[in-house]
C-alpha cells in the first residue's frame, strides 16, 4: 500500500528543517511527500526547493488556509493512504510506519489519529485525537497527560488534523475539509461527518510527533479566536442531527453565554465577533446541513455515546493553564 505525506505550509521556514529531516528519518518512507506552500513570503518554497529535492513542491498562489491547502495537496496526491502533518511537527522515527498500521491491519477503519506531544515538554500530551461534549465543545483528547500512560491504541471520536491517516477510499466519499473555515475546527467538521457516515477513527500511542503548538497562529491571537468561536458554531449548525440539538440546546446556549462573558471581562472582541458570524450563517449552511444530514448512517445513540459530559469551568482554565504554560516553554526554548 501506498503513503502520501501531505504538509501545509505558510511561512514557516524556520520549522521546515525540523519537519522534513524527521520525515527523512523514518523507519518506513513515504511514497511521496507533498508541500503546499500558501504563498508564503519568507523564502519557504525556495528552500524547500533548493534543500528538499525529494518533496514535491505545490505553491498554491494563495493562502488557502488550513482547509484549502490540506485539499489541495489530497487532490494532487496517489497515496492509498493519506498522512497528515502540520509543518510545526517533528515526527518521531517510526511515525510513518506506526500510524498507517491500524489502516493495512483493519479494513474496516477510516482514519487513526497520531499523538502530538509539546516540543518544551516531550513526555506531555498536546492531543492524542478528538474529543466532544454534550455543550459542543470540541477539545484535544489527553491533554496535559504523560505520554507512556497512553494505551497503544484507543477508539477516538476523530484525529487530530496535525497529524493524521486517512484511507484515500474514505476521502474520496467524503467532502474532506470545508473550506470556507480556513483555520482551526475543520478537523472536528470532518469528525462528525465521517461519525455520521459510520466511520470509525483509532488513536495510535506510538505515532507521536513533537509539536511547536500554535507555531502559525499564536496561542490566545484575535485571529485564533475569531476562527475557533466562528468555526465551532458552523460545525454545530452542519453536522448535529436535529436530536441532538434537542437534547442539548440549552447546554450549548449556555456555554456561548459564558464565553460572551468571558470574552467581554477580557476584552477579547474578536472571540465575540466570530460568535456573531458564525450563528449568522444558519440560513447559507442550511444546504450544506441538509446534505451531510442525509448521509447520516448512524442511530442517534451512536453518537450520544462520544459526548462527553460538559467539562467544567475549572477543567477548562486548567486546560489552558497547561497549553499557556507549555506555549511560553518552548518561546523560551527558542
Amino acid at each position: 500500500m501506498t503513503v502520501s505525506v501531505i504538509i501545509v505550509n505558510y511561512n514557516g521556514v524556520g520549522l521546515l528543517d525540523d519537519c522534513l529531516g524527521g520525515l527523512e528519518a523514518q523507519t518506513r518512507s513515504a511514497d511521496e511527500v507533498i508541500l503546499v506552500d500558501n504563498a508564503s513570503t519568507d523564502g519557504s518554497a525556495a528552500h524547500v526547493r533548493d534543500r528538499y529535492p525529494w518533496v514535491r513542491l505545490i505553491e498554491s498562489g494563495s493562502n488557502l488556509g488550513f482547509s484549502g491547502g490540506n485539499n489541495l495537496g489530497i487532490d494532487r496526491s496517489d497515496g492509498e493512504y493519506v498522512v497528515l502533518l502540520n509543518n510545526d511537527t517533528v515526527p518521531s522515527p517510526g511515525f510513518i510506519e506506526e500510524i498507517v498500521g491500524p489502516l493495512e491491519r483493519d479494513p474496516g477503519l477510516a482514519a487513526v489519529s497520531g499523538v502530538l506531544t509539546f516540543a518544551s515538554s516531550p513526555a506531555i500530551v498536546a492531543t492524542s485525537g478528538i474529543d466532544v461534549f454534550d455543550n459542543g465543545l470540541a477539545l484535544d483528547r489527553d491533554i496535559g497527560v504523560d505520554w507512556r500512560s497512553l494505551p497503544g491504541h484507543q477508539p477516538v471520536f476523530g484525529p487530530t488534523g496535525g497529524a493524521a491517516a486517512f484511507r484515500r477510499t474514505v476521502l474520496e466519499q467524503t467532502e474532506r475539509f470545508p473550506e470556507p473555515y480556513f483555520l482551526y475546527l475543520e478537523d472536528v467538521d470532518l469528525a462528525w461527518r465521517l461519525r455520521l457516515e459510520g466511520h470509525s477513527t483509532v488513536s495510535r500511542s506510538a505515532a507521536w510527533a513533537l509539536h511547536v503548538y500554535s507555531a502559525s497562529s499564536v496561542e490566545g491571537s484575535s485571529l485564533k479566536d475569531y476562527y475557533l468561536a466562528r468555526n465551532r458554531a458552523w460545525t454545530l449548525i452542519r453536522c448535529w442531527p436535529t436530536d441532538l440539538w434537542s437534547r442539548n440546546w440549552w447546554r450549548v446556549g449556555f456555554y456561548e453565554a459564558g464565553a460572551i462573558t468571558h470574552a467581554v471581562l477580557t476584552r477579547r472582541w474578536a472571540s465575540i465577533r466570530g460568535r456573531l458570524a458564525g450563528w449568522a450563517g444558519v440560513m447559507r449552511l442550511w444546504r450544506s446541513r441538509r446534505i451531510i444530514q442525509r448521509r447520516r448512517r448512524v442511530e442517534i445513540n451512536e453518537l450520544v455515546y462520544w459526548l462527553r459530559e460538559s467539562p467544567s469551568v475549572r477543567n477548562i482554565f486548567r486546560l489552558r493553564r497547561v497549553i499557556r504554560e507549555e506555549t511560553a516553554g518552548t518561546r523560551a526554548n527558542e
